[in-house]
């Protein structure tokens, strides 16, 4: 298993680049049983506590399309740490 760990790679509200891919693809293809995303919103703007931090607020997030099929290809599930920054008075 990879734990979530921070590693900042979401640009602008959230979106995953190429190097997110890239290195899901990477863990995957190392036989890593379980992957889990680190510190991502689901709530957009009121969710994002700051930059680098992965959204899922849509589909359209999942980076690059076809490309986060990357991340299956070798039988690793993908999970998600979500962290919101949203304060409820």
């Amino acid at each position: 298993m990879r734990s979530a760990t921070w590693d900042a790679m979401a640009e602008g509200p959230g979106f995953g680049d190429r190097t997110f891919a890239a290195l899901y693809h990477e863990l995957n293809t190392g036989g890593i049983g379980l992957i889990v995303t680190g510190f991502a919103f689901v709530s957009f703007p009121l969710g994002q506590a700051g930059t680098g931090q992965y959204a899922f607020t849509t589909n359209k997030m999942i980076p690059h399309g076809n490309d986060n099929q990357r991340g299956h290809d070798h039988s690793s599930r993908i999970g998600l740490q979500i962290a919101t920054a949203v304060s409820i008075p």
